[in-house]
């Protein structure tokens, strides 16, 4: 029971769920991953960033600055045909590391297609101040995991800045980093709850720093993130006010994630408004970081360190004052406080501003990611692929058809920074439930 606990609460990985031995045969099909809905076309990029002012806590080699690696998708003019590459769902280690982890044919992972150019430049048309959307997975997970939700997004205007947060995502790749690449370990296997916990927490201190340093960054036309998104050379030719201003400290900011990346999320917003929060015990004090974020998307997660109150160990008067909005599969919700106590007590106590509690229905911790689609269109649950996990899928992924999920997720994720980085108020009427009524027959309303 503890293991699915925590692998609901703080972070799904496939990964561990299947064995280390891979399967001989190799994949030769191609899938498609679902086309963005939106009006733009799509493009990516990566860049592995280095905090020199913080040293990796998570790192084995001593003072060893933080590294982690960003990769952007962001909406582009219609390219010519075969003018930008198409970037890979993932690199040649992830998806073997995936493929042999979950028992797979070789090629499985990297035989899927993404929608997004590589390196094709921003939209010279882009409507600034840039609207950016922050995301962190779930502990153990990777980019790459949620694509899906990335690109569509993306096709809708936003910039969305995804993160790769070395020694918890399964496997991370940047060239600073010890070998070029960096593992996780096994959090869930002969530990206690406690030792989960703290691990969990431990990775989550980094991972907020990760998110101010991409504010910090967003804050700095001259940072090596802004100067690495593809084009923005082409805005050197507007006025010198616009130039200061497209980027700097007129973006609009909000943050999401899934799992231990939505409580990444709540911590990162406390963070940046120069509140306190406790970590581990200790006690850590933010300084404020511009540009602030206007608010947060919670998929699936337990909140770590946000609930309990000064005397235990939680943060002094930390409070959420802009929108967030908290979303989980049935039986995590904060009217079940047996699975996770956390999401009631932050709910109640931590979010003084606007607030929302959404429930999918049919769901599973692994629904809120590409899986489902992933695993539909490989046909996984055929007996003739002989897939070791196929009997326990819909425990691992719901079972609410692949392209339902992305359409569904992505809508309301949509509304939500539609509302609050582009000021649309339609989107607050989604989350109010006072416009599609009955669109959604999956998604179930509480508050």
């Amino acid at each position: 029971m503890r293991g699915i606990f925590f692998t609901r609460t703080f972070g799904f990985s496939l990964l561990f769920l299947g064995t280390s031995v891979s399967l001989s045969q190799s994949q030769k099909e191609t899938y498609q991953l679902p086309k963005p809905a939106g009006p733009n076309a799509v493009g990516t990029s990566t860049v592995s960033l280095v905090d020199s002012e913080r040293l990796d806590s998570l790192s084995p080699l001593p003072h060893h600055p933080r590294v982690f690696v960003a990769q952007f998708f962001y909406p582009i003019a219609q390219p010519k045909q075969n003018q930008y590459p198409i970037a890979p769902y993932v690199s040649e280690l992830v998806g073997n590391v995936s493929d042999i982890s979950l028992s797979l044919p070789n090629g499985t992972t990297a035989s899927f297609l993404t929608n997004s150019y590589l390196n094709a430049p921003l939209d010279p048309k882009y409507d600034f101040p840039a609207k950016v959307i922050i995301f962190s997975p779930g502990m153990t997970g990777i980019i790459s995991q949620y694509t899906t939700f990335h690109e569509e997004l993306a096709s809708w205007g936003f910039i969305v800045i995804a993160l790769d947060h070395p020694y918890d995502g399964s496997v991370v790749e940047a060239k600073e980093l010890p070998g070029g690449a960096v593992f996780a370990p096994d959090f869930f296997t002969n530990v206690t709850e406690w030792e989960v916990y703290a691990a969990a927490a431990a990775s989550q201190k980094q991972r907020v720093d990760d998110v101010l340093y991409i504010l910090k960054s967003l804050g700095d036309s001259s940072s090596k993130l802004v100067k690495s998104l593809p084009g923005t050379s082409q805005f050197k030719r507007r006025s010198e006010k616009a130039q200061k201003s497209w980027w700097a400290k007129n973006s609009k900011v909000g943050v999401y994630g899934h799992s231990l990346g939505g409580s990444t999320a709540a911590a990162a917003m406390i963070a940046s408004t120069k509140q306190k929060l406790v970590v581990n015990g200790t006690t850590v004090k933010y300084k404020d970081v511009s540009p602030p974020i206007l608010g947060g998307f919670n998929l699936e997660g337990k909140f770590l360190g946000l609930s309990a109150p000064p005397e235990e160990g939680g943060p002094s008067g930390a409070v959420i004052k802009n929108p967030f909005v908290m979303w989980g599969a049935p039986t995590h919700s904060r009217d079940n406080p047996s699975v996770d106590l956390s999401w009631g007590l932050v709910y109640d106590r931590t979010m003084k501003g606007y607030k929302r509690e959404l429930e999918l229905l049919n769901s599973a911790h692994a629904t809120f990611m590409d899986y489902p689609f992933l695993a539909e269109a490989a046909n996984l649950k055929d007996p003739a692929k002989e897939w070791p996990l196929a009997d326990v899928i819909d425990e691992m992924l719901g079972t609410i058809e692949g392209k339902r999920v992305i359409k569904i997720v992505t809508r309301f994720l949509r509304a939500f920074f539609d509302w609050t980085l582009k000021g649309d108020k339609e989107g607050k009427k989604l989350l109010d439930e006072k416009i599609e009524v009955g669109q959604w027959p999956e998604v179930k309303y509480r508050f």
